[in-house]
């Protein structure tokens, strides 16, 4: 969780949306009082109150579509070379992102899915950049986080190298293979 220096948390499902809203006419801001995210139409911003509002930018068709390609370059290839040709074909024509979604939403395979996370997973990387340029102090809150899991306590402690996460993966998959021998023993017995 995203909290402001007041220790309010920032709707972060309407500033994702904000952010992947690519209508130039719509704007949004996020109050630094709040943590909501207004959009210019509710807001009336005075010259008194501009330091309390900071406009939420958009994000770049060129941008989607550098994710569109590497998505379909990275990922889908691995499991269906197919489709990733397909669709880096269709970034190439006139209406790149409408084609690449036109292509994966009927797909069965369900690389829609896998779409929706690779982009919702980049806007908040550019919302973390965006953080990071505001005059304010934004937080990433993690106390809400399980200790009980370790991969939640490797998040808490900023644990950052490859072997440590893989190493609290395989810890984590463990633990839930021995809660699910147990759940089943348990619902056995009833």
């Amino acid at each position: 969780m995203n909290i402001l220096p007041n220790k309010k948390p920032i709707n972060m499902n309407k500033l994702e949306k904000a952010f992947a809203d690519m209508n130039l006419k719509n704007l949004y801001y996020l109050d630094a009082e709040t943590g909501e995210i207004l959009s210019g139409k509710d807001t009336q911003i005075s010259r008194e109150k501009k330091a309390r509002y900071f406009i939420v930018p958009k994000l770049s068709e060129d941008v989607v579509i550098s994710w569109m390609r590497e998505f379909a370059e990275e990922m889908v290839p691995f499991d269906n070379p197919e489709l990733g040709r397909k669709l880096i074909k269709a970034l190439e024509k006139e209406n790149p992102a409408k084609n690449f979604i036109a292509i994966l939403t009927p797909d069965e395979s369900g690389w829609i899915h896998g779409w929706a996370q690779w982009e919702a997973d980049h806007i908040y990387e550019e919302i973390v950049d965006w953080f990071c340029d505001l005059p304010i102090n934004i937080e990433d809150d993690m106390s809400e986080l399980d200790d009980d899991c370790p991969l939640c306590r490797m998040m808490k402690e900023g644990v950052n190298d490859m072997e440590t996460i893989k190493k609290g993966f395989q810890e984590a998959n463990a633990k839930r293979m021995v809660e699910d021998i147990f759940e089943k023993a348990n619902n056995k017995d009833k």
